[in-house]
């Protein structure tokens, strides 16, 4: 069998560089993204959480499940003081964590089923 000897860094550097490298015109094209910082700002404005939508096709005043609140109150802030730079930023660090946590899951599914190491198991993070 082959065996690759990849330095730790030369895995992170990767990583960093997808993340980065993400074109952000591309993907926050959406109106539906407008529409959830708009709703973060009026909630914030009047410190409620809507539980009827406002500014859609269909007219104010529907009955809205907020089940996306959370990201909302976040993103509206975060667009208001950095534009666009600080949403992709927020995609990014998600997009980070979420990397972090499907290597860790296989690292430990791999442990746990016993199986052995694969060519990727050289880059280790160390909490």
């Amino acid at each position: 069998m082959l065996k690759f000897n990849v330095p730790k860094w030369l895995y992170c550097i990767c990583i960093i560089g997808i993340v980065l490298l993400m074109i952000p015109k591309f993907s926050f094209n959406d109106p539906d993204t407008f529409w959830h910082i708009e709703v973060g700002r009026y909630m914030i404005d009047h410190g409620q959480i809507l539980h009827y939508a406002i500014h859609t096709f269909y007219g104010d005043k529907l009955p809205y499940v907020p089940h996306e609140f959370g990201f909302q109150i976040l993103v509206a802030p975060l667009y208001s003081a950095f534009g666009w730079p600080g949403v992709y930023l927020l995609t990014a660090v998600c997009l980070f964590f979420l990397v972090l946590g499907l290597y860790r899951l296989g690292k430990v599914s791999r442990k746990e089923l016993g199986l052995r190491k694969s060519m990727f198991s050289c880059f280790h993070l160390h909490y």
